[in-house]
Parts: C-alpha cells; sequence; structure tokens
C-alpha cells in the first residue's frame, strides 16, 4: 500500500494541508476530518492526472503524522513505470507476450486491470513485489 504523508496546519479556524514531497498538492478543511478526505481527494487526483500523462512522480519521501493512502490502481501505475527504468514499454511489452497498447493501458491509472498472471510476470521481469501471492 502507497501513503504520502502530509502536513496539517490550523489557521484561522481552517486546517491547511499540504503535501513536502508533491508542493503542488494542497487543499484545506473546516475540520481536521474534512482536510484529511480533501488531502485523499486532492492526492489521487493529481497523481492519475499526472500518470496518465506520463509526468515522473516523485515518490513518498516525508513522513509524518498524517498518512494518506493512494489508490491501487494509481500505485500500481506508478510503481510499474518506475520498476521499468531505462526499459521501453516495447520492451516490456515484449517480454510479456502482449500488445504495446495492453502494456501502455498498465502503466495508465484510467485503464490498468492486470490479472494476477500479469502481475506475476510483471514481478518476475522486474523482480520486484507489486503484491503478495
Amino acid at each position: 500500500m502507497m501513503k504520502y504523508y502530509c502536513t496539517l496546519k490550523k489557521e484561522d479556524g481552517v486546517y491547511y494541508v499540504a503535501f513536502p514531497d508533491l508542493p503542488h498538492v494542497f487543499t484545506f478543511g473546516n475540520t481536521k476530518k474534512e482536510a484529511l478526505e480533501m488531502a485523499r481527494e486532492a492526492l489521487n487526483g493529481v497523481l492519475e492526472s499526472e500518470t496518465s500523462r506520463g509526468i515522473k512522480i516523485a515518490l513518498p519521501n516525508f513522513i509524518s503524522e498524517y498518512a494518506v493512502e493512494v489508490e491501487p490502481n494509481i500505485a500500481f501505475a506508478i510503481m510499474l513505470r518506475k520498476n521499468r527504468g531505462n526499459k521501453t514499454q516495447i520492451e516490456v511489452a515484449d517480454k510479456l507476450n502482449i500488445s504495446y497498447q495492453q502494456y501502455q493501458n498498465l502503466e495508465n491509472p484510467k485503464k490498468t486491470n492486470p490479472t494476477l498472471k500479469t502481475i506475476a510476470k510483471l514481478q518476475k521481469i522486474f523482480d520486484y513485489k507489486f503484491i503478495n501471492f
């Protein structure tokens, strides 16, 4: 499960949320609970948009009291792209014995929906545990 940590700062009765690892993601709420709900929505919205457009995503590094979970489809797409490294999508698609377009969909959080067999193959190719079997 991928998480990014945020900071909460109360000012003039409003809770402001920021993500030090993603400085362009911020939001607020009238209560701590509302601010954290808005943080989850803002984080996942930005990550989904940027990942689907091929923008490189900074991985979580900062740790604080407040963790915000990344949706599984978004986390999978981010980690798949990270693990691909310098390999092209065509190279990985060939190793998986799937089309380039099918592989592209795996890296797109709006379209990714890998089978367990595909995940198992990816884990072997990248030597990385996307999920534990």
